[in-house]
C-alpha cells in the first residue's frame, strides 16, 4: 500500500540516520556538517540530475526524436556524468576529512606547545 510507504517508510528512512548520529555524538557541529554536506549534495546536484534525466526519458518517450530551440549546450549525457562524478568526489573527500578529524589517520599528532595546557588553559612550566 502506498500510504504506508508514503507515512511510514520514508519519514522512517529520513529521521534515522539523524537520531542515530544523535544518539552516539554530542557534537553539534558533526551534525551540522553531516546534514550540510550529504544532504547538501544530494539537493544541489543529485536530485537535479535525476529529475533532468528523468523528465528527458518522459519527453523522449512521449515525443520522441524533436528539435528543441532552447536546447542547452550541456544537454549531453556526459555533463549528466560529470555532475554524479563531481557529487562523488565531494563526498569522498568531505568523508575523508571528517574521518580524519576523529581518527587523525592522514594527520600526524603535533605535539607542540598547545599540548602542554592544563585544564585550566595555563601552560605548564
Amino acid at each position: 500500500d502506498h500510504w504506508i510507504i508514503d507515512k511510514v517508510l520514508f519519514p522512517l528512512i529520513a529521521i534515522t540516520p539523524p537520531l542515530v548520529i544523535a544518539f552516539f555524538t554530542m557534537d553539534v557541529e558533526l551534525l551540522v556538517g553531516i546534514t550540510g554536506s550529504y544532504a547538501g549534495v544530494c539537493v544541489q546536484y543529485l536530485i537535479p540530475v535525476a529529475l533532468v534525466f528523468a523528465s528527458r526519458r518522459v519527453i523522449t518517450r512521449e515525443k520522441g526524436k524533436y528539435k528543441n530551440p532552447h536546447k542547452s549546450p550541456f544537454s549531453h549525457w556526459v555533463f549528466l556524468l560529470m555532475i554524479v562524478v563531481w557529487s562523488v568526489l565531494c563526498i569522498t573527500v568531505v568523508t575523508i576529512d571528517r574521518l580524519d578529524s576523529y581518527l587523525h589517520f592522514l594527520t600526524p599528532n603535533n605535539h607542540n606547545s598547545s599540548s602542554n595546557l592544563t585544564t585550566t588553559g595555563m601552560h605548564q612550566t
